[in-house]
């Protein structure tokens, strides 16, 4: 590695001179044109190129970025992480054969990035430790040459005094910095105001934990962790835009996979003896708002995320939005150079994708257990994807499949941990009102009703209704099933005129004037809550108070129509008494 500034500026002069030693004439043309089309036709987005460059930084290990407009010419990108040295140069200038190649902690591997740069501009000055070099569409040059890998040593005198300037006020504070000469300036403008609305898109970045901008106005961004409730906050001028609740997993590649990754020719060098990898999982977290009084007004939690802002990462944002997941995914995807395409016949990624339908689960499983969390992990359980001829869609849905019915992830009311066939949800609260219900009454005639079925009904099988439980096939006791319950002889074996009794106060306590019971979502009507002289349960509309006496002259047939004794003389000192 150089370590001296004279051994730099002879290395960029020998590569230089290596870069340029054609043969003929014409393959420098066909060099030129083919880089020409990589940098423009790869690189069509505004906001794409500076990613590359933010990813260049946090590469370089970089806490700090600068970005700003200059003289109003150029667009500075500069950072406080490490010098460049010959290697980086020589990456710079190759193609997908630079010092990222092998390094599974960086994220670029192609180096094609810094290419991205000269689609926006003819003109690009590197500085760094007082080292500088430029790349120039004309530099002296009368023909078409392939300048974007051709690296020319900057004197001094050669830097512009807006560039030296800026150089000699952000000294101490930048390490590297790239001085691009825009085509366009008024596109950057734009590209960068928009950049500034997504700051999530920054979540994943390995190292960088602050960016200011000096566009038109002076603004910050920070990215940073509160240990307290795990989560990382994005700050835009001191202000939380985002939170984010954040979990890494550490995955062990099976050497099955391995093997595949070996023979795959799509995969990466860095990847192909790899024996660990890392997945990120992000959920939108909210945090409570109270009034002025200090009531909470909107709990917060947990939040699903939109669909329109679901879409992979692989450190840096890519445009893949077609994989709709609750929460934002970071892993070290294969995509095509401009992160627009996933490669769905790479067998890392099929990996990838089988992998994130189990974890996901195993996360939800963590959350549901956290007294902070609980049930609102359930607005992270993700749907299949509806994806036709799509192998990760695929592999993601099998995977999917076989988590539902492997992992315990749902909490019942003893807190203990279910799978889904082990529980039921109760939308009625029978299962709460255990004063006048016998749970294992109402446990065995469920058991009973999905006699036919995989149902593994465990022995405190019941929970609370929950709309995401529902999507992935968790059983339901409904007002129809209770109904149905109230009149089967395995509950009205041990339902007693006392239960009769507290049943009857229970339902009269929710039933408004109207005879709705709105907390129960159903009409009392459609109850059989009153207990006959047969001991049983009948609708309101089809059962009778005697008049005055109870019991004389009656028939068989009568008895079915009349209020229990019993039930009766405790109605009348309970009710009217």
């Amino acid at each position: 590695m150089s370590t001296e500034k004279t051994s730099l500026r002879r290395y960029i002069e020998e590569l230089s001179s290596k870069n340029t030693d054609y043969k003929f004439p014409k393959q420098a043309i066909n060099q030129a044109e083919s880089l020409k089309s990589l940098s423009s036709d790869l690189y069509t987005d505004n906001i794409r190129f500076i990613y590359e460059l933010i990813q260049n930084a946090d590469d370089a290990e970089a806490k700090n970025v600068i970005l700003a407009i200059i003289d109003n010419n150029y667009l500075m990108i500069a950072h406080n992480g490490k010098v460049f040295d010959e290697k980086d140069i020589q990456g710079l200038c190759d193609v997908n054969n630079g010092t990222k190649k092998k390094d599974p902690d960086k994220t670029g591997y192609k180096d094609l990035g810094f290419k991205a740069v000269f689609g926006k501009s003819d003109k690009n000055k590197q500085w760094g430790n007082e080292d500088q070099q430029k790349w120039e569409k004309e530099n002296d040059r009368q023909f078409i040459y392939p300048w974007q890998i051709n690296p020319v040593w900057t004197n001094e005198n050669e830097i512009p005094n807006c560039i030296k300037d800026i150089l000699s006020s952000y000294k101490k504070q930048i390490h590297v910095a790239n001085f691009i000469l825009l085509n366009h300036v008024e596109e950057i403008h734009l590209a960068i105001e928009q950049l500034k609305q997504q700051l999530y898109m920054f979540l994943f970045l390995r190292n960088i934990s602050e960016m200011k901008f000096f566009i038109k106005s002076t603004d910050t961004i920070l990215i940073a962790r509160d240990l307290n409730y795990g989560l990382k906050r994005v700050y835009f001028n001191q202000k939380i835009v985002s939170s984010w609740l954040i979990k890494r997993f550490q995955l062990n590649v099976p050497n099955d996979v391995q093997e595949k990754l070996n023979k795959d020719s799509k995969t990466p060098e860095k990847l192909r003896f790899i024996k660990k990898a890392e997945m990120f999982f992000l959920a939108k977290y909210r945090d409570s708002i109270t009034d002025q009084d200090g009531i909470v007004i909107n709990p917060g939690g947990i939040e699903k995320l939109r669909d329109q802002d679901s879409i992979l990462f692989s450190y840096l944002p890519t445009k893949i939005f077609e994989y709709k997941f609750p929460v934002l995914i970071n892993a070290n995807f294969l995509t095509n150079a401009n992160r627009e395409q996933i490669h769905t016949d790479s067998f890392w990624n099929q990996w990838l994708f089988d992998t994130i339908g189990s974890e996901i689960f195993q996360w939800i499983k963590e959350l549901v257990i956290d007294d902070k969390f609980q049930f609102q992990a359930y607005r992270l359980i993700p749907l299949k994807l509806n994806l036709t001829n799509n192998i990760l869609s695929k592999q993601f849905n099998e995977s999917f499949e076989m988590a539902i019915t492997q992992c315990n992830f749902i909490l019942n009311r003893n807190n203990q941990l279910l799978k889904v066939d082990e529980v039921i949800m109760d939308s009625t609260s029978m299962s709460k009102q255990t004063s006048f219900i016998s749970i294992y009454s109402m446990r065995q005639y469920i058991i009973d009703h999905y006699k036919d079925s995989v149902f593994k009904c465990a022995d405190q099988s019941f929970i609370d209704y929950n709309s995401n439980l529902h999507r992935v096939g968790v059983r339901q006791f409904t007002w129809h099933n209770c109904i149905e319950m109230f009149k089967s002889d395995i509950f009205l074996k041990t339902h007693s005129i006392e239960q009769n009794k507290r049943m009857i106060e229970y339902f009269y306590s929710k039933c408004s004037k109207l005879g709705v019971a709105s907390e129960l979502a159903i009409h009392i009507e459609q109850i059989p809550f009153l207990m006959n002289q047969n001991n049983r349960l009948r609708l309101c509309k089809d059962i009778f108070f005697p008049a005055e006496t109870i019991g004389d002259n009656t028939t068989i047939d009568s008895n079915d129509l009349f209020v229990n004794k019993i039930t009766f003389l405790l109605f009348l000192l309970h009710f009217v008494l």
